[in-house]
């Protein structure tokens, strides 16, 4: 029978935020200490008599001093149970427990036996250790040739040094000082990745985009590493430092002036700037042949100062020379407005560089804020098509016919699906020889939910008549639809609300039109989400598609980099995510549950997760791109990875 908080002695009054478990008394017991609004904290002794534990410490060597983010499991005497627990710093709001872990045992007197799994993947075991103890364990100092072994033989992948001390780093910039109701940062884009020979030596050299305020930089492969074991050294800064405060995003090499060698194409973005600034215009350097650039003329590009996103490169026409699209991401201080999308295309001759815009022409001005695209052929006619992903938005097909673009609002089955795409990949992933879709969302970790009855709604418009254009995020809890947002950020941003709505609990219990009116929701540009699951887009041959969700673990965190190649060693395609975010607005709190997922297909069209101790990859942080390329000269292809303000992860494959 369950006691209540009365029997347990626990039943005072009181206004409390934060509460911990500790044994303050040394006796083996765990007391409670609760803070409380306006007076001191109460502890509550924790009195009983019966039972048994074990406390068990941790002191971290290779990992963190305290052992945080261990694991450590306890299986019982004669019995097939195990306890497991899990070391953290925080249990719920301004919470922070001691570093130690409490197992009650109840009447066991000894355990069987412990196992500690360290953060930096060591493991300990203890065999018949007595009840009613503390224990501190200290993590070895060195791991084992054995379990080093071990540890290779069932990775894919390996954690390796290579590009030790490459990083981007970021400019702290204040989104919100402009659009307080901002969704998200949207000058944390980067970085992007680019490789190529670029100095005719057959080693694969890569320029690695910067945020606003650091010149982006070209990194040349060594012939021969150096003692650090890196394989690249930095050389030849002095084209891209008058272009510094650009915000590199996404950069290209391919040959734009057909002359045998890669050129780099720099797409610039961020909102670092106001709308139509000089940073927005892309930047195209030339090569030499030599891996020597230099910056184009200023007529080789239209001179769009538009603050980009994606950019794919391909020869739509079959013209013989490569042209570039270039997806508007967003307009500086005016989200979600349209930004313009350029698709260039190649009118280079006789020595003379020229790109011309003709997305106008062809309707591709306006996509929506784009966030992702690719060149692929989806119908099988050998014309390449153009898929973008949008956010607030479908993921869109636009048709090659022969060389011509064109938008086709239905029929591909995509455009009911809208989400908050942001990334994308083609492969054939079923086998059936056309190419499928793989489409990055927000995924399922975070306050956000969305289906195709109650949508998550974005109304952007002038909500409290100064005529400035405001935004509004909305949901749906059962049939009323709701503000996202809270009073506090909602009345800063518009103060007027104060003298409509006085209290915290006046604005709680109104529906959005009850606060803002319908009249001005109606007048208000209205932009929804249905889903925000990553998934496939099975292709049926001709182009039209049926979306399948990944597995459920896909789902933790938001998907900014997506690639398909088979890295399972079984000639089948698989997929490799990265994500998470640190720069949504403060209310919503970084959406960082992922550390990277490789997905294994399981021969059914299906594919599933293939967990890091298997794969070897690893990703915490702000992951943005993947790119493929062999380092080592085995002729397997290994993992880079960009993280926002912070060093390149590289993962050899085995």
């Amino acid at each position: 029978m369950r006691e209540s908080v009365t029997e347990w002695k626990l039943g005072s009054k009181s206004v409390s935020f934060g509460s911990v478990l500790s044994d303050l008394n040394g006796d083996g017991n765990l007391d409670v200490v609760v803070n409380n609004f306006d007076g001191p904290p109460s502890i509550f002794e924790n009195t009983g008599a019966s039972g048994h534990r074990i406390v068990v410490q941790l002191v971290g060597t290779a990992s963190n001093r305290f052992g945080i983010g261990s694991t450590v499991a306890v299986r019982l005497v004669n019995t097939d149970q195990k306890l497991t627990r899990y070391l953290t710093s925080a249990r719920g709001f301004m919470s922070c427990p001691e570093p130690a872990l409490h197992f009650g045992l109840g009447n066991q007197k000894e355990i069987q036996s412990l196992t500690v799994t360290w953060p930096s993947g060591r493991n300990q075991s203890f065999e018949s250790l007595k009840a009613n103890r503390r224990y501190t364990i200290t993590e070895p100092a060195t791991v084992s040739v054995e379990e080093k072994l071990s540890q290779e033989r069932r990775s894919l992948f390996v954690a390796v040094d290579r590009l030790k001390g490459v990083r981007h780093r970021e400019r702290p910039f204040d989104d919100f000082s402009r659009q307080p109701l901002l969704p998200g940062k949207h000058s944390q884009l980067g970085p992007g990745i680019a490789f190529a020979d670029v100095d005719g030596d057959g080693l694969e050299d890569f320029y690695l985009a910067q945020a606003a305020g650091t010149a982006g930089r070209i990194y040349f492969r060594r012939s021969k590493p150096g003692k650090t074991g890196n394989l690249f050294e930095l050389r030849g800064l002095g084209p891209f430092r008058q272009h510094a405060e650009c915000e590199d995003v996404t950069p290209l090499f391919f040959d734009a002036d057909n002359d045998g060698d890669s050129d780099l194409y720099v797409v610039s973005g961020g909102v670092e700037g106001s709308a139509g600034s000089p940073v927005f215009k892309d930047r195209l350097y030339l090569n030499d042949g030599n891996g020597n650039f230099s910056a184009a003329p200023n007529n080789a590009l239209p001179g769009v100062s538009a603050s980009g996103g994606p950019a794919a490169v391909a020869d739509y026409d079959k013209d013989g020379d490569l042209d570039v699209f270039v997806g508007g991401r967003v307009v500086p201080g005016k989200y979600p407005e349209t930004p313009r999308s350029c698709l260039l295309r190649n009118d280079s001759s006789n020595g003379i560089v020229r790109f011309s815009d003709i997305a106008p022409g062809a309707g591709l001005g306006e996509l929506g804020m784009v966030t992702a695209a690719v060149w692929a052929d989806t119908n099988g006619d050998a014309w390449p098509e153009l898929v973008v992903t949008t956010e607030w938005g479908p993921v869109e097909v636009i048709q090659n016919v022969q060389g011509s673009l064109r938008r086709v609002s239905a029929g591909s089955g995509m455009e009911k699906v809208t989400g908050w795409w942001s990334s994308l990949a083609a492969g054939d992933l079923d086998g059936d020889g056309d190419i499928d879709l793989v489409a990055g969302n927000t995924g399922l970790n975070t306050k956000y939910k969305a289906t195709v009855s109650k949508p998550e709604l974005l109304f952007y418009g002038d909500f409290d008549g100064t005529g400035t254009q405001r935004i509004l995020e909305a949901k749906f809890e059962g049939e009323v639809c709701f503000p996202h947002r809270g009073y506090s950020c909602s009345n800063h941003a518009m103060p007027g609300l104060r003298a409509k709505l006085p209290t915290f609990h006046s604005f709680a219990i109104k529906s959005l039109e009850s606060i803002y009116s319908q009249s001005r929701l109606d007048k208000a540009c209205r932009y929804e989400a249905n889903t925000l699951v990553s998934g496939i887009f099975m292709n049926d041959g001709d182009g039209r598609f049926s979306f399948v969700q990944l597995p459920r673990i896909a789902q933790a965190f938001p998907v900014s980099g997506i690639v398909v190649h088979d890295l399972t060693n079984d000639d089948k395609p698989d997929i490799y995510i990265v994500g998470n975010s640190g720069s949504p607005q403060r209310e919503t709190g970084n959406m960082d549950g992922g550390v990277s997922l490789l997905l294994k297909v399981d021969g059914l069209g299906g594919f599933y997760p293939v967990w890091p101790r298997e794969s070897g990859l690893v990703v915490p942080g702000d992951a943005r791109r993947i790119a493929l390329i062999d380092l080592n000269g085995d002729s397997k292809l290994d993992i880079v990875v960009t993280v926002n303000d912070a060093e390149l992860k590289v993962f050899e494959a085995r």
